[in-house]
C-alpha cells in the first residue's frame, strides 16, 4: 500500500461503519451543508458481491481516529473505474489528499495486472463544482473534465394539487413487497441502457442495494403497466433528512407521452403521504431524454453542480 507521511493506511472494518459514516457527513456538510449520506448507505456500497474492503477500500488514521476514507470499483473490469475519498474537514491537508488520490489510482492499475497486455482502462472522479482546491488536484494528477451532473430538488408546500396524468392505458401502481422489485430492475435497465457509462449491477445485487436497506418504503416505489406489462419505474427511497428519486425511467417506445412526469407527480404524492416534502434527485447534465427539462417542467431547480473527471490509466504506467 502506498505511504502518506504522518498517517497510517489500512483496511476498514465493519467496526469503523459508524464513524465512516460521521465522517462522510461531516465532509458533506462542510461543502454542501447537507449530510447527503447514512449508514444504510455505506452498508450498501460493502454489501456489492464484487465489493472487498481489504481491496477496495481504506482508512487513512492518525492516533485513534479515522480522518479519510476511500473507495473504488470497477463500473467495467479492466476498462471503467470510478473512485471517490472523503477528509474530515478538520483534516483537510494537500499532501493527504494528494496521497488518497495516488493510492486510489495505484490500486486500480493493480487491477488492471489481469488485463490483456496493454489495455487502457478511465478512472473516474468527481468534484462538486465548488471544491476549487480538489478540481485543481484532480488537474495537477492528469485528470481532465468529461461531464456535468446536477443535483436538483424541491420542497413541496403541499401535495401535487393535479396529478399528471399518464397515457391512456398506462396505471400506475405502488411496489408489492417481494414480487415487483426485480421488474423495476428490468424496467430500469433496460431505459438506461443508452445512457452515459451505464452499467448495470447484477439484479440480486441491485435489489439488495435499493431494496434491503431501511430507506425502502414499497408504496414509494411506482410502477406503471400498460395491460400486463410493465413499461416505466421510479424507484424512491426515503431518508430523514430527504426523499430521493433514486431512479426513474420509461422504456423507449413510452417516451413523450409524458410517462416520466406521471411517474415523478405520483413519486411526489407518495413522499407527501410519507410526511417527507424535500425531494432531491441527480441527473446527468447532458442527458439525451431531456431529463432536466423534465424536471424543471415539475418545479425543481438546481441545488448543486458536480463534475466528473477521468484519466486513462493502464497497469504498466
Amino acid at each position: 500500500m502506498h505511504t502518506i507521511p504522518d498517517w497510517t493506511l489500512r483496511a476498514p472494518t465493519r467496526a469503523d461503519a459508524a464513524e465512516i459514516t460521521r465522517l462522510i457527513q461531516s465532509a458533506n456538510l462542510h461543502v454542501s451543508g447537507e449530510p447527503d449520506f447514512d449508514a444504510n448507505d455505506l452498508e450498501a456500497e460493502w454489501g456489492l458481491a464484487d465489493f472487498h474492503l481489504e481491496r477496495h477500500a481504506f482508512v487513512a488514521v492518525r492516533g485513534d481516529s479515522i480522518m479519510a476514507y476511500a473507495n473504488f470499483r470497477a463500473r467495467r473490469a479492466h476498462e471503467d473505474y470510478d473512485a471517490d475519498y472523503s477528509i474530515h474537514p478538520d483534516r483537510a491537508d494537500e499532501t493527504l489528499e494528494r496521497g488518497l488520490l495516488n493510492e486510489l489510482e495505484r490500486r486500480a492499475r493493480a487491477d488492471m495486472a489481469s488485463a490483456p497486455a496493454g489495455a487502457r482502462a478511465m478512472l473516474h472522479v468527481h468534484a462538486d463544482d465548488v471544491e476549487s482546491a480538489r478540481i485543481g488536484l484532480f488537474a495537477a494528477a492528469g485528470f481532465e473534465p468529461c461531464r456535468w451532473f446536477f443535483r436538483m430538488g424541491i420542497d413541496l408546500a403541499a401535495p401535487p394539487a393535479t396529478l399528471t396524468r399518464p397515457p391512456a392505458g398506462i396505471e400506475i401502481r405502488p411496489c408489492r413487497r417481494g414480487i415487483d422489485e426485480p421488474i423495476f430492475y428490468d424496467i430500469l435497465r433496460d431505459a438506461f441502457l443508452d445512457h452515459y457509462r451505464f452499467w448495470p449491477l447484477e439484479r440480486n445485487d441491485w435489489v439488495k442495494r435499493h431494496a434491503g436497506y431501511d430507506f425502502y418504503v414499497p408504496d414509494l416505489w411506482q410502477l406503471a403497466w400498460h395491460g400486463d406489462r410493465p413499461v416505466g419505474a421510479a424507484c424512491n427511497l426515503l431518508y430523514d433528512d430527504a426523499g430521493w428519486v433514486d431512479e426513474l425511467g420509461v422504456l423507449k417506445d413510452w417516451r413523450g407521452r409524458k410517462l416520466g412526469r406521471a411517474l415523478l407527480d405520483a413519486s411526489f404524492a407518495a413522499f407527501w403521504k410519507h410526511g417527507q416534502p424535500h425531494v432531491r434527485l441527480g441527473v446527468d447534465a447532458e442527458n439525451a431524454t431531456g431529463a432536466t427539462k423534465l424536471y424543471e417542467n415539475a418545479g425543481m431547480s438546481v441545488l448543486r453542480k458536480y463534475v466528473l473527471y477521468r484519466k486513462e490509466i493502464g497497469a504498466d504506467d
